[in-house]
């Protein structure tokens, strides 16, 4: 795989290289050095308010697709983590809904709402279990005002990578903010996300593509 250079200089930097773009192994890096590793917008607290609530998501689906879960205890704290059984690997809930626990429907492992693991059936008497890696894994999340991030294996904290952004926009009342979802509008881009991000960026084509 062709190594890539960017010159911190902008007067010498160039485009990169159209590997980046086509080659297989990049894309898949980026997964692992950019996205896995960088926080992703949830949603927000509204849809996680009482105790026993679940919320089921999946991490950049279509790209990172990794299968989390949100569950507020009886002691209103708000976890997260897998949503995948330590046991066999099946998706322990489908959809969001409030219970006193979480249990797997492949052979009825359960599991606290923090993620720590209580029992299974027939394993009476099994040495050295449970153990800790029976407990589902705890996922990173960070809350800004009331909206969720998460992240698989964040390299920075939240408040490094965006603080500036929320002294800009501390005027706002975000806790009073509503999704509406009316509003909300889903586009299909057939491009390479980098390619699409840089297009965003840079303003050089708006007096053509977009001078009416």
């Amino acid at each position: 795989m062709k190594k890539l250079f960017v010159d911190k200089d902008i007067r010498k930097a160039e485009t990169l290289a159209a590997e980046f773009y086509t080659d297989r192994a990049f894309w898949d890096l980026s997964k692992e050095k950019i996205f896995a590793s960088t926080w992703q917008f949830v949603g927000d607290t509204d849809s996680i308010r009482v105790s026993g609530q679940l919320l089921p998501h999946t991490l950049l689906e279509g790209f990172l697709d990794e299968p989390i879960l949100f569950a507020r205890d009886k002691d209103d704290t708000i976890h997260c983590m897998s949503n995948v059984c330590t046991h066999r690997g099946n998706i322990l809930v489908e959809s969001p809904c409030i219970e006193n626990s979480l249990r797997c429907r492949y052979h009825g492992r359960r599991f606290r709402l923090n993620g720590k693991f209580e029992s299974m059936p027939e394993f009476e008497g099994v040495e050295n279990f449970p153990s800790a890696k029976d407990d589902l894994a705890r996922v990173p999340f960070e809350l800004w005002s009331k909206l969720i991030f998460a992240s698989v294996k964040p390299a920075i904290a939240l408040d490094q990578s965006i603080g500036e952004m929320k002294k800009r926009l501390d005027f706002l009342p975000l806790q009073e903010f509503k999704c509406d979802p009316v509003r909300s509008r889903d586009y299909l881009v057939k491009c390479h996300w980098a390619l699409y991000c840089e297009n965003y960026l840079e303003g050089f084509h708006i007096p053509y593509i977009h001078r009416d």
